[in-house]
Protein backbone atom coordinates (compact mmCIF):
# COMPACT_ATOMS: atom_id res chain seq x y z
CA UNK A 1 0.00 0.00 0.00
CA UNK A 2 2.77 2.43 0.76
CA UNK A 3 4.17 2.79 -2.94
CA UNK A 4 0.86 2.98 -4.37
CA UNK A 5 0.18 5.83 -1.69
CA UNK A 6 3.89 7.04 -2.80
CA UNK A 7 2.80 7.25 -6.54
CA UNK A 8 -0.30 9.29 -5.72
CA UNK A 9 1.21 11.91 -3.17
CA UNK A 10 3.64 11.98 -6.14
CA UNK A 11 0.82 12.85 -9.12
CA UNK A 12 -0.86 15.65 -6.61
CA UNK A 13 2.65 17.18 -6.95
CA UNK A 14 2.83 16.58 -10.20
CA UNK A 15 -0.53 18.28 -10.57
CA UNK A 16 -0.22 20.97 -8.04
CA UNK A 17 -2.97 19.81 -5.41
CA UNK A 18 -2.35 20.96 -2.09
CA UNK A 19 -1.54 18.04 0.51
CA UNK A 20 0.17 17.34 3.92
CA UNK A 21 0.93 13.94 5.54
CA UNK A 22 -0.04 14.15 9.42
CA UNK A 23 -1.28 12.41 12.28
CA UNK A 24 -5.40 13.27 12.24
CA UNK A 25 -6.98 12.59 15.77
CA UNK A 26 -11.07 13.30 15.38
CA UNK A 27 -12.74 11.21 12.94
CA UNK A 28 -12.91 11.99 9.79
CA UNK A 29 -15.88 10.90 6.95
CA UNK A 30 -12.75 8.78 5.24
CA UNK A 31 -10.29 7.51 7.62
CA UNK A 32 -7.14 8.73 7.42
CA UNK A 33 -8.36 11.90 5.32
CA UNK A 34 -9.63 15.60 6.21
CA UNK A 35 -10.11 18.64 3.95
CA UNK A 36 -9.04 21.26 5.75
CA UNK A 37 -8.59 25.10 3.84
CA UNK A 38 -8.56 23.07 0.50
CA UNK A 39 -5.56 20.99 1.74
CA UNK A 40 -5.94 17.14 2.16
CA UNK A 41 -4.27 16.23 5.07
CA UNK A 42 -3.50 12.62 4.37
CA UNK A 43 -2.68 10.07 7.94
CA UNK A 44 -1.11 7.19 6.24
CA UNK A 45 -1.64 4.73 9.84
CA UNK A 46 -5.30 5.29 9.16
CA UNK A 47 -5.98 5.21 5.61
CA UNK A 48 -7.62 2.34 4.59
CA UNK A 49 -7.73 2.49 1.02
CA UNK A 50 -5.45 4.43 -1.24
CA UNK A 51 -8.07 5.05 -3.58
CA UNK A 52 -9.90 7.50 -1.33
CA UNK A 53 -6.88 10.27 -1.77
CA UNK A 54 -7.90 10.30 -5.20
CA UNK A 55 -11.43 10.63 -4.50
CA UNK A 56 -11.08 13.62 -2.24
CA UNK A 57 -8.15 14.92 -4.09
CA UNK A 58 -11.00 15.29 -7.04
CA UNK A 59 -13.19 17.78 -4.89
CA UNK A 60 -10.19 19.75 -4.04
CA UNK A 61 -9.70 19.72 -8.28
CA UNK A 62 -13.17 20.66 -9.53
CA UNK A 63 -12.94 23.57 -7.12
CA UNK A 64 -11.50 26.98 -8.48
CA UNK A 65 -7.99 27.38 -7.20
CA UNK A 66 -9.28 30.85 -5.70
CA UNK A 67 -12.32 29.02 -3.92
CA UNK A 68 -10.39 25.77 -2.13
CA UNK A 69 -9.54 27.66 0.75
CA UNK A 70 -13.30 27.30 1.76
CA UNK A 71 -13.37 23.66 1.90
CA UNK A 72 -12.88 22.19 4.96
CA UNK A 73 -13.89 19.24 7.06
CA UNK A 74 -16.57 17.55 5.86
CA UNK A 75 -17.36 18.69 2.65
CA UNK A 76 -20.40 16.03 1.92
CA UNK A 77 -22.09 18.26 4.60
CA UNK A 78 -21.84 21.39 2.67
CA UNK A 79 -21.95 20.34 -0.72
CA UNK A 80 -23.04 24.03 -1.65
CA UNK A 81 -19.07 24.48 -2.00
CA UNK A 82 -18.61 21.55 -4.04
CA UNK A 83 -21.61 22.59 -6.47
CA UNK A 84 -21.04 26.28 -6.34
CA UNK A 85 -17.20 25.19 -7.42
CA UNK A 86 -18.29 23.78 -10.50
CA UNK A 87 -20.86 26.01 -11.19
CA UNK A 88 -17.69 28.75 -11.54
CA UNK A 89 -16.31 26.64 -13.78
CA UNK A 90 -19.06 26.04 -16.41
CA UNK A 91 -19.43 29.80 -16.20
CA UNK A 92 -15.95 30.46 -17.02
CA UNK A 93 -15.72 27.79 -19.73
CA UNK A 94 -18.63 28.94 -21.23
CA UNK A 95 -17.30 32.50 -21.20
CA UNK A 96 -20.33 33.79 -18.89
Amino acid sequence: MQATVKTILGFLTQIGLPYQECSIEQQTFLPGLRLEQGVLHIDTAKLLHPGDILHEAGHIAVCEPTERHLMSGDIYKSGRIKVGCRAKKWRRLLGL
